[in-house]
Order: structure tokens, then C-alpha cells, then sequence
């Protein structure tokens, strides 16, 4: 277990942020929602405490301890007062070591997640993500989604021991690492950690995250979801990039999309083009996805019925021409000190520190990360900024799903 201490004794109070390797590419085969279900359910009662005892012990101090599930990782955070650190790890060993998975709160969450998939299909833009993601990577991979009625089935086949299992196997010292933040004396921060969480053994091989890589197609594909009753249309536009965040060219393919998408509509190329002068959508950008594996970059807007495609035409021919002409030098610097400004808003709180923290461990990036961070954006050029540029942006392999009140033209 990797546990990582950063004292800040401005304010009397501690964050906690956290990860193991329990993430949905280990779902079992045919059973999507294991790992996300199990995160779940961590909250929901252990051997010594019921889930309304939980929530109590945590509220009643103004404390806060949740989980989540990730692809790539299941996560667990917390925070509260300094005088209560020892009550959020005693909390947080007794859901990672002690679940007991109530069989009433397992159909309860089992349930709730089924109505969220139920939910989802009435959104053109949860739709036209899910069956992005469905279409650009293969069955069976890690970062493919299954339809809404496949997820549902998938869930419903899911059986309270399907869940002990996973946590047996996933749940485990050797691949969890706890970031600590806060008004704590690293010393006695290890201790306690070592307290609550000292004889917690490991079972089993160590489970190992293998996320093939999928490399963009010669010519992707165009899907249409019709929701006739819906007033927005929204469309991705992407494919599988191939980078992941240990790829040297990251941190140059980030300010190249912060130029092209990612600042958000009002100081980006797509954001002025398809937005400000043309005014055919309400919202545009792009983003990509590099993690343990090789994610994917897209961009996002959403447009009235009778504009959507010729936004459509304008974003291909944008992203294009940004991948050929590359940018201008002025572009370059506003970006790149753009993204050297916003991160010290991360570091503002614990929590902040805590989760950049985890990042980089997690990632490989070291622990002088924070440190490097301004000098890792400053090193890189124009230059490189181009020929990330030209060598990830290819429109001739984005898959386009387009949701909404929207008819294929004949």
C-alpha cells in the first residue's frame, strides 16, 4: 500500500483521496456493472456497521467518505476536520476491508442504477456518447460501452455473489495507494494508516490493468439516433487517439487541443469558428483521453435541428485545417499559459492537492510533479504543438453520432 502524506497546516482540516485497482476493466466476462456496483455498495454496510450507521458516524462530525468506480480504477475519498482524521480512516478501512453487501441494499443499488440507465435513454447526449463509445472501440475492451438494453440485461444477471468475489480479488493492499492532505504531522498520519489498515493482506496474483491499444480507423463510421420528441440535437465527432498519458507527446497534443476545443466555446478555434461567428451551436469543444490505456479524442457540440448540419461541415473542416496549418504563434503562448494559470486552482484545497497527488502517482509522473509542472508545459514548443497536431488530429477516422430530432437525409 503506497501512502503519500502532504502537511498543510493552513486550516485545521484533512482530505483524503485514494485509488485501487478494482476499476471496470476487470468486470467479469458478460457481467458489465460489477466493479461499478461493488463501489457502490462499499457504502451500503459492513460487518460492524449498517449503511445508516455509516452515513451517521460520518455526518455526525460534518465528515464526508464516498467511493467510486472508474475504467481503470475504483476510487475512495474523504475529508473532514483535523480532530477527525482518525474516525474517516476507521471508516474508510471498515468499507475497503469490511463490506458485507446487505442483500436488500444490493437490489436497492442494483435497482437505482437500472433507473439511471432507464433515464439516460430520454438524453440525446448521454445517447449519442454511449454509442460513440460503442462503436469506436471493439466488444470486450476495456473503454467500449454497451447499449442501454445490454447494459440492463447485463445488470439484471448480476447476483449478490458475483460482487463478494470481485471484492475479494480486487479489493487489496498491493495496488491500493492513499493520498493524505492536510493539517497532519506526516509521522503520525503513517501511524495511524498503519492502525487501520496495517494487517490488511493481499490474496491472489496481483490484478494488472491491460488496455489494448486501438488505433484509428482508415474511415469511421455515421450513426443516427433519432429523438424526435427532443429540441437539441448533439453530436460526437472522434475515434481512438492512441495516446496514453506516459506518451511523450502528451503534454504537447494538450495545449494543441486546448487550442483547437478545449478552452470552451468563447477562446478556441472551434469555439470561435462554430459558435461565436457562425452561431450555429449553443456548445462545442474537444477533449481527449489518456490514462493507463490509449483513450480517445472527440469534440462535443450541441446544435439546433436546422443548424446542425452545417455545424457538422464547419467542424470537420476546422478540425482539418488545425491538424494541416497547425497554430499561430499567439494561440500557442494564450494557451499554454493558460493551462500553467488554472493549475494552481487545483492546489487551492486538500482535496485539490490530494487528487493531483494521486494523479501522479498513480500515472507514474513522480512526486516532484506539482513542482515540475510549470517548467514540463514552458519546455514545449510551437513546433511540437504542430506536429502533435498533424500527426492525432485525423477527421478522415472520427465515427460521427449525431442524437436528437434529427432525420438522415436521403
Amino acid at each position: 500500500m503506497v501512502v503519500i502524506v502532504h502537511e498543510n497546516h493552513s486550516n485545521p482540516t484533512v482530505a483524503i483521496s485514494g485509488s485501487v485497482k478494482a476499476g471496470r476493466c476487470f468486470d467479469p466476462q458478460g457481467k458489465s456493472g460489477v466493479a461499478a456496483l461493488t463501489a457502490e455498495m462499499l457504502g451500503r454496510g459492513t460487518k460492524t456497521r449498517t449503511a445508516l450507521q455509516l452515513a451517521r458516524d460520518a455526518e455526525s462530525v460534518g465528515a464526508e467518505v464516498d467511493t467510486s468506480s472508474d475504467v481503470e480504477y475504483a476510487g475512495f475519498s474523504a475529508k473532514s476536520l483535523t480532530r477527525d482524521f482518525p474516525l474517516i480512516l476507521d471508516l474508510l478501512a471498515d468499507e475497503l476491508r469490511n463490506a458485507s453487501f446487505p442483500a436488500d441494499q444490493f437490489e436497492k443499488a442494483r435497482g437505482e442504477m437500472l433507473s439511471q440507465l432507464a433515464e439516460s435513454k430520454e438524453s440525446p447526449r448521454s445517447q449519442a456518447a454511449r454509442m460513440f463509445y460503442n462503436a469506436i472501440f471493439p466488444p470486450g475492451h476495456p473503454y467500449h460501452r454497451l447499449t442501454v438494453d445490454d447494459a440492463q440485461k447485463s445488470l439484471q444477471g448480476i447476483v449478490r455473489d458475483d460482487l463478494i468475489t470481485f471484492y475479494a480479488k480486487y479489493y487489496r493492499p498491493d495496488t491500493t495507494i492513499m493520498v493524505i492532505a492536510g493539517d497532519v504531522d506526516s509521522k503520525q498520519a503513517v501511524e495511524l494508516v498503519r492502525k487501520y489498515f496495517g494487517d490488511w493482506k493481499a490474496e491472489g496474483p496481483k490484478p494488472v490493468v491491460n488496455i489494448p491499444t486501438i488505433e484509428p480507423p482508415r474511415q469511421g463510421a455515421r450513426i443516427v439516433i433519432p429523438m424526435m420528441d427532443k429540441t437539441e440535437v448533439d453530436v460526437y465527432f472522434g475515434y481512438p487517439m492512441g495516446m496514453k498519458r506516459s506518451d511523450p507527446d502528451y503534454y504537447a497534443m494538450r495545449i494543441a487541443n486546448q487550442i483547437l476545443g478545449g478552452a470552451g466555446a468563447l477562446v478556441s478555434v472551434l469555439g470561435e469558428d462554430i459558435r461565436e461567428k457562425s452561431g450555429y451551436v449553443y456548445d462545442v469543444y474537444s477533449t481527449f483521453e489518456a490514462g493507463l490505456g490509449a483513450g480517445a479524442w472527440y469534440a462535443a457540440l450541441g446544435s439546433s435541428p436546422a443548424n446542425v448540419d452545417k455545424a457538422i461541415d464547419l467542424l470537420r473542416s476546422d478540425v482539418a485545417k488545425f491538424a494541416k496549418f497547425g497554430a499561430t504563434k499567439e494561440q500557442f503562448q494564450r494557451a499554454r499559459e493558460f493551462l500553467i494559470g488554472v493549475f494552481p486552482i487545483a492546489l487551492e484545497t486538500n482535496a485539490g492537492i490530494a487528487r493531483t497527488l494521486l494523479s501522479a502517482e498513480f500515472y507514474g509522473l513522480g512526486m516532484d510533479y506539482i513542482r515540475n509542472y510549470a517548467k514540463i508545459y514552458r519546455a514545449v514548443t510551437l513546433d511540437q504543438v504542430n506536429a502533435a497536431a498533424k500527426k492525432y488530429l485525423k477527421p478522415e477516422s472520427a465515427t460521427l453520432v449525431i442524437a436528437g430530432p434529427y432525420e438522415e437525409k436521403q
